[in-house]
């Protein structure tokens, strides 16, 4: 089970690609951290770009509508402030079990063209840094 859930968090043990096979060939801690590195870059990359915040209004918006609709049918059943936030966390948590797992996925499809792009300037990276071999130190000639 906790597999299964690797592979769902963590696409690039299940992607195909020249940088996810780069990625599986490296110790699990190395990888891991290269991806969440290339993933946030990605990330800020794709926040930079408009597409982000027509789609974060998009979210926000019916989010804000569930949240005033929900403490008004509390309201409307006569419940208190506790009775309203327990129903709306009841809400939240039937909501995130039907829509959580399809927008992760949606997530990763809109953002792994970026994370490819990231992930191989990382890649990169990690092959001159920790894979260069070891300079000698420079020692002068001695004139014999």
């Amino acid at each position: 089970m906790f597999s299964r859930w690797k592979a769902r968090f963590e696409p690039w043990r299940t992607e195909a690609g020249w940088e996810f096979d780069l990625l599986r060939a490296l110790p699990p801690d190395v990888a891991n951290r290269l991806y969440r590195c290339a993933r946030r870059c990605a990330e800020l990359q794709l926040m930079l770009s408009w597409r982000f915040w027509v789609v974060l209004g998009l979210v926000s918006a019916p989010a804000s509508l569930s949240f005033t609709l929900v403490w008004i049918g509390g309201w409307v059943l006569g419940l208190g402030p506790a009775g309203r936030f327990l129903l709306e966390a009841v809400y939240h948590v039937l909501l995130g079990a039907l829509v959580l797992h399809p927008l992760m996925r949606l997530q990763e499809r809109h953002l792994l063209p970026h994370i490819r792009t990231a992930l191989a300037e990382e890649l990169v990276q990690f092959a001159r840094d920790e894979l260069a071999p070891p300079r000698r130190a420079h020692r002068p000639r001695v004139n014999a």
